[in-house]
């Protein structure tokens, strides 16, 4: 008698392998919660030995009172371990261990006493002695939690590290930005904030931002953007003020963060004229005088891309010779504009006669100052560097300030027509707080 055999088709086979998938995933998730509900069997077993080794500590000592930890303390822990005390009276049970890296919790005011275990579901299981009573929360309130972009300055509204702890609302508003981060079960939210940083700031990557470009007049603000002349005539206080009036954190630029930011562009060697640090020499921008053939008369007519260099009188053009480049780079990629050259800069510095480098009056290199007063060395670090390396010059005044007093203010980084008096570490000791000329600007930093 002729049988005929029948195998599987192709679909029965795919539908019994997608069943077993699915009976797989059940167990899958079946042991993953039989493992939890084990573990936590195992913690409410061991809080209920915990407690009652307590109670026979207490029973057989009625005239002592209690191990006090008010803040809690870890059985068996190794931050916040409780102490030989607690562990003694505990006897026995004081070997009880969390089965997972967590660790039993007691507390005491020293008439009453609580042992904690947090279970596999992030609740808590625990008894408490005032009232007699073991307790079960199954999902414990969690905090939101404002992760590190809170209280920062940013130029664009943060995306990451919103939250340590809960989830984040949507970054809202146009600076300073606002946000929540929203506890875990149920709990209470953190409320965050990032403040915006104006346009036309640069993050130098050194723990500050700095104008891009020397200060600009806008509606009276001092605006960092390539549009104008830059804000001659100010003295150092105003550009105190003006700088502050940005709003908070605001300032004019420190003699510190001048000095930090210069050693920062001397480190890189697309700022040297071979390519390598120390090997050719720095720019020093728009700041051509009359003996290298020619000279400036105003201040650079342009600025933005298709300008970086000075090429002749007044005039400036996308391609030139190095020492006439009026940008510098830093190592994040970022371009600061005119810091040598162009127009003095006020830092917000100043320092008294008497400690200023004893010198008469008069410009000098870096190179040749061995006595530095108290200010320090204010060039580079390569104290052999000088103006044929592009690093500016020093005008030393052991004098009175001009116009009067013994205050001196810093004035950095060169004129349009300094020459070889500009550079990156230019600096002007002549002048006191109050002074101002057409050529005295300054930048603004945050």
């Amino acid at each position: 008698m002729k049988t005929n055999k029948r195998g599987f088709t192709l679909i029965e086979l795919l539908v019994v392998i997608a069943i077993i998938g699915i009976l797989t995933s059940i167990i899958i998730v079946s042991l993953g919660s039989a493992s939890g509900s084990a573990k936590d069997s195992r913690r409410m077993a061991d809080v209920n030995q915990l407690a009652k080794a307590m109670m026979i500590r207490t029973t057989e000592n009625p005239d002592s009172s209690l191990p006090i930890d008010i803040a809690g303390c870890e059985i068996g822990g190794v931050s916040d371990p409780c102490s030989n005390e607690i562990m003694t009276s505990l006897g026995s049970a004081s070997i009880l261990r969390d089965p997972d890296d967590r660790y039993y919790i007691y507390k005491s005011n020293g008439s009453c006493y609580s042992f904690t275990a947090t279970t596999s579901a992030n609740g808590e299981y625990s008894f408490n002695s005032c009232t007699g009573l073991y307790s079960l929360i199954l999902n414990l309130p969690v905090n939101g939690s404002c992760g590190s972009a809170n209280n920062s300055a940013t130029l664009v509204a943060p995306t990451e590290n919103l939250c340590s702890a809960g989830d984040a609302t949507e970054v809202s508003g146009t600076g300073p930005w606002t946000w929540s981060c929203n506890g875990q079960y149920s709990g209470t939210n953190a409320s965050c904030s990032a403040d915006k940083v104006l346009s036309g700031f640069i993050d130098t990557g050194l723990g500050f931002y700095v104008m891009q470009y020397e200060a600009r007049d806008v509606g009276g603000f001092p605006v960092s953007q390539t549009d104008g002349a830059p804000l001659g005539g100010a003295t150092q206080s105003a550009a105190i003020t003006a700088c502050a009036s940005l709003g908070t954190g605001y300032h004019l630029i420190t003699n510190a963060e001048w000095m930090a930011l210069a050693r920062h562009i001397e480190a890189q060697p697309s700022n040297w004229s071979d390519g390598s640090v120390g090997s050719g020499f720095l720019a020093r921008g728009y700041s051509s005088s009359i003996s290298e053939g020619f000279t400036n008369s105003v201040f650079a007519p342009h600025t933005g891309t298709g300008y970086e260099y000075n090429t002749t009188t007044d005039t400036v053009a996308a391609t030139g010779a190095h020492k006439y480049r009026r940008t510098f780079n830093l190592a994040n990629g970022e371009v600061v504009w005119d810091l040598s050259g162009n127009i003095w800069e006020w830092t917000s510095t100043t320092e008294n006669t008497y400690n200023l480098p004893p010198y008469a009056s008069n410009w000098n290199e870096f190179s040749a100052i061995s006595l530095w007063g108290t200010i320090g060395n204010q060039g580079s670090l390569n104290v052999a560097y000088n103006s044929a390396q592009n690093t500016g010059k020093i005008y030393t005044d052991y004098n009175t300030a001009n116009p009067s007093g013994d205050t001196h203010a810093f004035l950095r980084g060169g004129l349009l027509d300094n020459g070889l008096a500009s550079g990156l570490y230019a600096l002007n000791l002549a002048f006191s707080p109050d002074y101002s000329n057409y050529a005295t600007g300054f930048r603004c930093a945050r």
